[in-house]
């Protein structure tokens, strides 16, 4: 099942996705749930308190948050997270939401995999690429066994969709 729902995987601009209106045709049209991997960028240093996980610092550079989209509203979730981002209201229910409020980080990449139930697979993936690291453990994966569901792009020489893209290839 993973080759056929991993072939179907979309990238996706957040420009092409309204927060308060339909996600762009993802697999068919028929497709509401599956997971996805958020792009951040980091335009200077941010430094924040992540609830439980204490006071951090990020450097900046090119951040992934693998997700699930398989609860309630599917993958309305990626809109909420982009709700988030542009807001000021200090809403944090996720560990990603301290991330997304600061002015100094910017979403700039969506890759959505519908069907597919890989969320700790794919994070996994990504811990074992020489171009990632972990900047938090435990960030975004306190419900699972995963040392982490964000991860920190440390090479500039490749492509954030090359290196997700690369990852994708061995789970395949």
């Amino acid at each position: 099942m993973a080759n056929s729902t991993l072939s179907a995987r979309q990238w996706i601009h957040p420009d092409e996705i309204e927060t308060s209106g339909d996600l762009p045709i993802i697999g068919g049209g028929d497709v509401t749930r599956g997971i996805y991997l958020l792009v951040y960028r980091a335009r200077e240093p941010i430094e924040r308190s992540i609830g439980a996980l204490g006071n951090h610092v990020f450097d900046t550079g090119m951040y992934f948050y693998v997700g699930s989209a398989f609860g309630t509203g599917g993958f309305s979730r990626i809109q909420r997270h982009i709700s988030v981002a542009n807001s000021d209201r200090g809403v944090s229910h996720w560990h990603i939401d301290y991330i997304a409020q600061s002015s100094a980080i910017q979403l700039i990449d969506i890759l959505v995999v519908p069907k597919w139930d890989g969320e700790c697979a794919l994070a996994s993936a990504l811990h074992t690429s020489p171009d990632c690291a972990t900047p938090v453990t435990k960030f975004g994966a306190t419900d699972c066994q995963c040392k982490a569901h964000f991860i920190q792009q440390v090479s500039s020489d490749v492509s954030h969709r090359e290196v997700v893209d690369a990852r994708i290839q061995r789970i395949l």
